[in-house]
């Protein structure tokens, strides 16, 4: 179990990925894509509340964001991840997710997954 979902949590785990030689990024990467939210459980802790909500995602939306996820984490994307506030009811979280996927003269070929929790 590791540190307590929240963004800057969430950031301070993707940066220490991106730091990774390759082999090993690409292993947790394989990883996120096989079950992510077990990769999450053994590397965030929840409250109850974002367990329930972690729980009441459908499968379909978690192995499709395990996929999407996965590559970026291969490929070194950005990753913007938004953790919204945990006091919300369940029934009231906000469940949103986008990509965005472009190239710019600054960035060059880029990737961005955003989740709202």
């Amino acid at each position: 179990m590791g540190c307590i979902w929240n963004g800057e949590n969430a950031k301070l785990k993707l940066n220490e990925l991106y730091v990774l030689p390759d082999s090993e990024r690409i292993k947790q990467a394989q990883m996120i894509r096989n079950d992510l939210k077990m990769w999450a459980k053994e590397n965030f802790c929840f409250s109850e509340l974002q367990n329930r909500c972690l729980q009441s995602v459908s499968e379909a939306y978690i192995e499709e964001i395990s996929l999407i996820i996965a590559r970026a984490i291969e490929k070194k994307y950005p990753i913007d991840i938004i953790v919204t506030d945990d006091t919300l009811p369940v029934p009231q979280r906000l469940r949103k997710g986008g990509v965005d996927v472009g190239w710019s003269k600054e960035e060059g070929f880029y990737f961005r997954i955003w989740v709202r929790w």
